[in-house]
């Protein structure tokens, strides 16, 4: 049997007739789109730009032209809320970030106090050591 499956999916080894499936099928299943492309009219949507573009066409009358016109207009807002998710993800992770850090430097501040206690003489050891002398002496062994 001839093979007519030439391109090949890096990840899973599923084998497509033409590039175009292959890098829908790899959007689809292996990478999801981070945004979502609505309809304005209704409450259907696709990952997909042509998807877009046959349902506006298709469903809602309109000519091609028109639907494509729609579908840049959904696209500009997908990558909008993207931008905006995409931004709070990265706000969440510098927030975690920073407060990594300050537990972080909150530990070797502790550390740092700890090890200036220890090497810090109490005060007035020499003076205690004399009166234990001094108090040992006193004490009559019978």
């Amino acid at each position: 049997m001839a093979e007519f499956r030439k391109h090949e999916c890096e990840v899973c080894d599923r084998k497509f007739v033409r590039p175009a499936e292959r890098d829908r099928h790899w959007t689809d299943v292996h990478h999801p789109s981070p945004w979502w492309l609505s309809c304005e009219r209704c409450l259907w949507g696709s990952k997909h730009r042509s998807s877009l573009i046959r349902h506006v066409a298709g469903r809602h009358g309109m000519g091609i032209r028109r639907a494509r016109l729609e579908a840049d207009d959904a696209e500009v807002k997908a990558k909008e809320r993207s931008r905006i998710v995409r931004d709070k993800k990265d706000e969440r992770k510098m927030t975690k970030v920073m407060e990594l850090e300050k537990r972080r430097k909150y530990k070797e501040w502790i550390e740092d106090k700890k090890i200036e206690e220890e090497e810090q003489e109490p005060e007035g050891e020499e003076h205690s050591i004399d009166l234990l002398c001094i108090q040992f002496s006193q004490i009559k062994i019978n």
